[in-house]
């Protein structure tokens, strides 16, 4: 088979003709544009804001033919373009920014938006989306971001790379975008951010928290250890709990609990020693 020889512009006179002409095109058109937005602020200055914004609001120039979508990486471009509605071919001092914004915040994954007109003819959108920070259960396991909003719910065995948090109850309406208790899974997330990089006898991650009213119980991974602190302020805690940590390092095989609850001393729990039974 032969092979086909790709298009080229005609060479020569009549080729340089051809692409001279198409680059006086494009400069035409540019000056037009520019004289068009001149025009428009003689006539905002002569006759007032309102008359120049009734031409604008008609002129074909100033539809829009380009939306620019920045950070829907959870929420995907094409949903965040079905969620605004029609864009191209609308006027863009017409399209309500505010609207527009409204709907995209009302999106779960949506934290807030940021809408800006770039003229002539652009809109851009940029996206703070919300990430997940912990799972908890709720009819079935749930993603939640750092101020307790239910994101979505896990697929059954999905594996999640969360810390777990229980002690927080569902509310009246369980679904994407509905809030649950913020107090706790904020203490909690507050909990897991100081303990990042933290690990247990210098070998566990954190693996779960449970939430109570005065305290979070903090559980490891491959350790049955749990781990007793103030649900308060993380000023000290930390540091502390890696002193006695280190303290209690080659100790810690029989070990429950470590309770940093009181102000200035720390409980350790181990099994308790069962009596011999006495025969009569």
């Amino acid at each position: 088979m032969k092979n086909k020889k790709k298009s080229e512009a005609p060479a020569g006179p009549a080729g340089k003709l051809e692409q001279t002409g198409m680059e006086r095109l494009r400069k035409f058109l540019k000056v037009a544009k520019r004289l068009f937005v001149v025009v428009v602020l003689i006539i905002c200055v002569s006759f007032g804001a309102g008359a120049a914004y009734e031409i604008a609001l008609t002129n074909g120039y100033f539809n829009v033919d380009t939306v620019k979508i920045i950070g829907a990486r959870t929420v995907g471009v094409d949903a965040v373009a079905k969620t605004i509605g029609p864009v191209y071919g609308v006027n863009i001092f017409s399209f309500d920014l505010l609207e527009a914004g409204a709907k995209l915040t009302a999106q779960p994954w949506v934290r807030s938006v940021e809408l800006r007109r770039e003229l002539p003819s652009k809109i851009k959108i940029i996206l703070n989306e919300r990430s997940p920070a912990i799972t908890v259960d709720m009819k079935g396991r749930w993603l939640v971001d750092a101020q307790g909003v239910l994101l979505r719910k896990a697929e059954p065995g999905e594996m999640l790379d969360y810390a777990h948090v229980t002690g927080i109850r569902a509310g009246a309406r369980i679904a994407p975008g509905e809030k649950i208790d913020s107090g706790k899974v904020f203490a909690a997330v507050r909990a897991l951010d100081a303990l990042a990089d933290y690990r247990l006898f210098g070998k566990h991650a954190v693996k779960n928290v449970h939430v109570s009213k005065k305290r979070l119980t903090i559980g490891f991974a491959d350790s049955g250890v749990k781990v007793i602190v103030p649900a308060g302020e993380w000023s000290d805690e930390r540091r502390g709990l890696r002193t006695v940590d280190y303290w209690l390092r080659g100790r810690e095989e029989a070990l429950i609990s470590i309770d940093r609850t009181f102000k200035d001393k720390v409980i350790t729990t181990y099994p308790t020693k069962k009596k011999p039974e006495m025969k009569g």
